[in-house]
């Protein structure tokens, strides 16, 4: 059965890739009248349609299909056939964009009433103007779609007013950044997620498109910045991984969508002489009168501070799993510590390091939130990644009405973020991963540019 699906997955990329495109430009160059008034203006079109077709392939596929069907049904017979079709593919765009902001300003209504969180005392009087004016709010997610700027929903309510025009994103001034420690986890996947993008059933994709992608606690979002024949250029943000109350509910919703059981981190709790171990284990060990010259000795302080720290190690094993039975077991123990793991601090910079040259295991302790004294240990493994796309309107409204509350009436309340989670449309995450300062990713990729091209992949 796998190797039916991949035949069948080589056979439709094929034809997505090389065949179609070469039909429709023979077929558009039939189109092409060059005896008439019209030669220029029909030479730029039938330029416009050859780059459509290379770059939107399947924009193209629904506006000659369109074209065809008002050619057969007679109608505009006295228009030119490449200023007929110009006129389909703007309408196909037109109309992709003004369903996906009714659908926007649908979705945000309907859970403005059926949410309970979401609701407030003006409920009821916003349903009712909404449902009497609802020609206008038609009306204004037609004319934002025509002119492609974004529809601000008034502080995400479904009170819906025009945006002013603004480019999409400047994006070659978008470079990668890294603010956290947490970062490294990102850093260390992207070459992996990046190639599993270009081997996947995303040719589809065109500027404008988010993905957002998941396996155990790391959220990663991905913007198409740029796409045309084979390509596609990403910026690719991480999003915190602790999952903070504003946004838990938020995540539990992906997950439901995605259908998927993830694993939690190994957490184990430290009660013998906890803030002592801790103490040490973060390098403050005390030695006693010894502590004045070893302090002077850097490299022995660092020697007996990894040599603790694999004695917590060892101890917190033996205590889960048994004892060493020989001193064989309890040597290849420590020799495997040596070469297989890393046990130090997340601030390290060993820790960052042994993370982005795979490093097998890594291991630390700390204190959480709540004051328990936990141990983190992470393994090396290959696990799948869930990937979907997201309303691109809703994203840019999201964003819109964010640069309005922030900039232009310039809210600083700093409990806002605690109080936003919308799990229908992902509220919180999406105010994550706007770009810096009005939103916080903890790591963004800048530019990266995938191949599409692989069709037997």
């Amino acid at each position: 059965m796998t190797t039916v699906l991949k035949s069948i997955n080589i056979i439709s990329r094929f034809l997505t890739l090389v065949v179609c495109p070469v039909v429709l430009c023979l077929y558009y160059c039939h189109l092409f009248k060059g005896n008439t008034n019209w030669y220029w203006f029909q030479s730029v079109l039938l330029c416009r349609a050859f780059r459509e077709v290379w770059q939107r392939n399947r924009h193209c596929q629904f506006a000659t299909f369109l074209f065809v069907m008002v050619r057969m049904s007679g109608t505009l017979s006295d228009t030119n056939d490449l200023v007929l079709l110009w006129l389909c593919s703007v309408l196909v765009h037109f109309l992709v964009r003004g369903l996906r902001r009714l659908h926007f300003c649908m979705k945000l209504q309907f859970d403005f009433i059926v949410l309970k969180k979401q609701r407030r005392k003006e409920t009821l009087l916003i349903t009712m103007l909404n449902a009497v004016f609802l020609p206008v709010i038609i009306a204004v997610a037609m004319v934002t779609a025509g002119f492609n700027i974004p529809l601000l929903p008034l502080f995400t309510l479904p009170v819906f007013y025009i945006s002013f025009p603004r480019p999409e994103k400047f994006w070659p001034d978008i470079l990668p950044f890294s603010t956290c420690p947490d970062s490294g986890f990102y850093q260390r996947i992207l070459p992996e997620f990046v190639e599993t993008l270009s081997k996947h059933e995303f040719q589809n994709l065109t500027f404008g498109s988010f993905l957002l992608s998941r396996t155990e606690e790391l959220l990663i979002f991905s913007r198409v910045l740029e796409s045309g024949f084979g390509y596609a250029t990403l910026d690719v943000k991480g999003l915190e991984l602790q999952e903070t109350s504003c946004h838990t509910e938020e995540v539990n919703t992906i997950r439901d969508i995605f259908q998927s059981t993830f694993g939690e981190e190994a957490t184990t709790c430290v009660n013998k002489s906890a803030s002592q171990v801790v103490k040490s284990f973060i390098g403050n060990v005390y030695f006693g009168k010894a502590s004045s010259w070893i302090d002077e000795n850097s490299d022995l302080k660092e020697l007996i501070t990894k040599s603790y720290r694999y004695a917590v190690k060892l101890s917190i094993d033996e205590t889960i799993f048994g004892d060493s039975e020989t001193d064989d077991t309890f040597l290849d123990n420590i020799s495997e510590l040596e070469y297989d793991w890393y046990i130090g601090l997340e601030a390290d910079p060993g820790w960052l390091s042994c993370l982005a040259s795979s490093k097998k295991f890594l291991f630390t302790l700390g204190l959480n939130s709540e004051g328990l004294y936990t141990s983190r240990t992470l393994s090396l493994l290959r696990l799948p990644m869930f990937t979907g796309t997201v309303n691109p309107e809703c994203v840019t409204s999201i964003w819109s009405a964010l640069s309005f509350e922030l900039l232009y009436l310039t809210n600083d309340d700093e409990e806002r973020y605690s109080i936003q989670a919308h799990p229908n449309i992902m509220r919180n995450i999406l105010t994550q991963t706007a770009s810096p300062p009005l939103g916080y990713p903890i790591f963004s990729s800048g530019l990266k540019n995938i191949s599409l091209l692989s069709i037997a992949s």
